[in-house]
C-alpha cells in the first residue's frame, strides 16, 4: 500500500481493492496514478477514470512508467 502525497485533484475510489488511483494536475496537463494490480487498476479505469475524464475528448499523448524497485 502508498500513501496518497499532498495535492491530488481527484482520488479514485478502488472497489477491488485498497490502493486508490489520483489523478494530479500540473502545467495544464493530468496525470493519471493507478495501482499495478491489473483487476484494481481496470476497474477504476472503467468505472471512473473513463467516464469521468477520457470522455471530454482524446488524449494528446499517452505514457506509461513502471518502476522496479530492486533489494
Amino acid at each position: 500500500m502508498a500513501r496518497i502525497p499532498a495535492g491530488p485533484a481527484h482520488v479514485f475510489k478502488n472497489k477491488r481493492g485498497m490502493a486508490p488511483g489520483v489523478v494530479y494536475e500540473a502545467n495544464g496537463k493530468r496525470i493519471f496514478v493507478l495501482p499495478g494490480v491489473p483487476p484494481e487498476m481496470k476497474s477504476i479505469f472503467t468505472e471512473e477514470l473513463e467516464t469521468e475524464f477520457l470522455s471530454e475528448g482524446s488524449a494528446s499523448s499517452v505514457r506509461e512508467l513502471r518502476f522496479t524497485l530492486r533489494g
